[in-house]
Parts: structure tokens; C-alpha cells; sequence
């Protein structure tokens, strides 16, 4: 068995072995791409996971340009952090995955951005380094995870009763926060949103 086959092996059978950990993945095919490992038995490394793995073109790319961009934006790899997430940067250059990565990460709870933030942050950005157009669709998604993260804050040391009348007032407070942050940036009405909900449990409970 030649030194090439025997390295194969060992990269493959630790992908089997790293069901959950799609990050193990990335890494030991993006060797076996680097390295051209595959060859000479498959002709492309898309062949080559196609009839291996079972992986359609696009998706075998999406874990090589996932590694990339952990390395471009000095991304910590964990468990937490999904790759499909990670997908708007892929079609940004390196400097604007940086750019789009750290405006992502600005805000996120434990530096770990949310699908729609790291989307959000992403679709701001174009060759030219100019706002692109609204998208609704994106910026609720945005305020819904806002909002989520507020929410468990604020529940964080109440019972199952405090939860539920917090809930059923929560409309109406969200209005009046909004109504009373005076914010003018959309950043700013998300952050003084999550702020005046987590003052206002805070000074209602005493903590």
C-alpha cells in the first residue's frame, strides 16, 4: 500500500467517525482536496465525494470554502458553530468575509452570530462596499433572534409564572421601548430594545 493510499484512508475513516463534528469533515476533505489525494482513481475531487460520500458538487465546495473562511476571519472552530450559517460569506472576498464576519460577531451572544446576523451582515456588503437594497426578510430575522436573546435574559431568574405574565405582557412593552429609546439607527433600536426589556424585569424583580 503506498503512502498516499494509507493517508487516505486514515482522513476517510475519520470523517465516518465524525458524525456531528462537521468541522472534522471540512478539514480532512479540504486535505484530501488540497492534496489531490483522490486522485488517480477519481478524476475531480467532485467525483470523488459524489461517489464516495455521496455529496452533490455544491455541498463537498461549501465544506472547503467554510474552512477558508474560519482561516480568513480567524473564526474560533466549536460544536456550536454550524457551517450552513456560514454560508452568505462564501461569495464575498476575503477582506469583506472579515468585514461582514466582525460586524456579525459585534453583538452576538458568546461571539457566536446567528444564521440571520452573519446573512444580514453579509448582504450589506457588495463588490463596491455599498449597502445593498432592503430586505425585509432579513432584517425581521434579525430582530426575532434580537428579541430571543432578550427574552431568556430577562426569563433567566423567573418561575414559571413570572415567564408566562412577562410573555403575555411583552407586546405591549415592546411597543413602549420602542416608542421610548428615541434610537435613530436600525442597530440601535435592536439594542435598546433588548436593553429597556431587560431594565424593565430587572427593576420589576428587584435584581
Amino acid at each position: 500500500m503506498s503512502t498516499l493510499v494509507y493517508m487516505l484512508q486514515q482522513l476517510e475513516k475519520q470523517i465516518e467517525a465524525a458524525e456531528g463534528n462537521p468541522w472534522q469533515k471540512a478539514k480532512n476533505l479540504e486535505i484530501i482536496h488540497d492534496e489531490k489525494f483522490y486522485e488517480p482513481k477519481y478524476r475531480s475531487f467532485a467525483a470523488y465525494c459524489r461517489k464516495r460520500w455521496r455529496y452533490s458538487r455544491q455541498s463537498a465546495y461549501n465544506y472547503i470554502s467554510a474552512m477558508q473562511v474560519a482561516k480568513t476571519c480567524g473564526i474560533r472552530i466549536s460544536r456550536e458553530l454550524k457551517i450552513t450559517p456560514l454560508r452568505p460569506l462564501f461569495k464575498l472576498d476575503p477582506a469583506r468575509q472579515q468585514k461582514a464576519w466582525a460586524a456579525a460577531t459585534k453583538n452576538a451572544e458568546n461571539s457566536i452570530p446567528t444564521g440571520a446576523e452573519i446573512k444580514f451582515a453579509a448582504t450589506a456588503l457588495t463588490e463596491d462596499s455599498v449597502v445593498l437594497s432592503w430586505d425585509e426578510r432579513v432584517a425581521f430575522s434579525t430582530i426575532q433572534e434580537s428579541l430571543k436573546r432578550a427574552i431568556r435574559a430577562a426569563c433567566e431568574k423567573a418561575d414559571d409564572r413570572q415567564r408566562r405574565e412577562l410573555l403575555q405582557k411583552l407586546p405591549h412593552k415592546v411597543n413602549e421601548a420602542l416608542q421610548s429609546i428615541g434610537a435613530t439607527t436600525f442597530e440601535g433600536s435592536i439594542l435598546g430594545m433588548a436593553t429597556a426589556l431587560e431594565r424593565r424585569y430587572n427593576q420589576s424583580h428587584g435584581t
